[in-house]
Parts: structure tokens; sequence; C-alpha cells
């Protein structure tokens, strides 16, 4: 009993450093008897995956009706900039560093200093 005792409070504990990571991802609760999963305005059929490169999110259909909604590129995580620079959206989401006082140039400053 003991032993189980721990590895619940093993669990629970590496379960709580998970909301703390830098990515973007929540599912919805399973359904039953469904041939297809729905989130906003979108449909998909069981088992099918689309990427949405409007809201930067990849949507997952999984086979039991649940759906697995990730953000992608610049919506992924939580990105810091080096000094000097900001963060702009790229071609298909990806995130590009550009000058924090110019975002039409591509930063500068040292990256890996």
């Amino acid at each position: 009993m003991k032993m189980a005792v721990q590895i619940v409070w093993i669990f629970l504990f590496l379960g709580s450093l998970i909301s703390f990571s830098n990515s973007f991802c929540m599912m919805t609760m399973p359904t039953m008897d469904t041939t297809e999963c729905a989130y906003k305005n979108v449909t998909l059929p069981l088992g099918q995956t689309l990427t949405n490169y409007d809201d930067c999110l990849e949507l997952r259909c999984l086979k039991d009706g649940s759906m697995s909604i990730c953000g992608i590129g610049i919506h992924a995580g939580v990105f810091v900039p080096p000094k000097g620079c900001a963060i702009s959206r790229g071609d298909k989401c990806a995130f590009e560093f550009v000058s924090a006082r110019d975002h039409t140039l591509k930063c500068e400053a040292e990256i890996f200093g």
C-alpha cells in the first residue's frame, strides 16, 4: 500500500509539471457512438488530422471521439526573443526573430552568445 501511495504522489507531481511547460495543447473528452469530432466551425471524421494555418492549430480527431487541439509554429508555446528582438509570424505559422525597432528587419542580436 505504501508503494502505491508513493506512485500516486509521483504521478501527481509529474502531472503538475505539465501545466508549467511552454507548449499549447488541449484535449476534448471522448464521445461515445460518434463518427466525427467538432471544434468551433471544423468537423473531422474519426482518425483525421487538419492543420489550420489561419489559426496556427493542428486538430486531430482521435478514434475514441476525443479531439487534440495543439498550437503549431508561433502558437506552439512561449517564445522569448533575444534582447533587442521581437517575434513575428512568418510563412505557415513559423516564428521569426525581427528587430524590435523595425519589424521589417531580421534580428541582428547575438542569439547563441
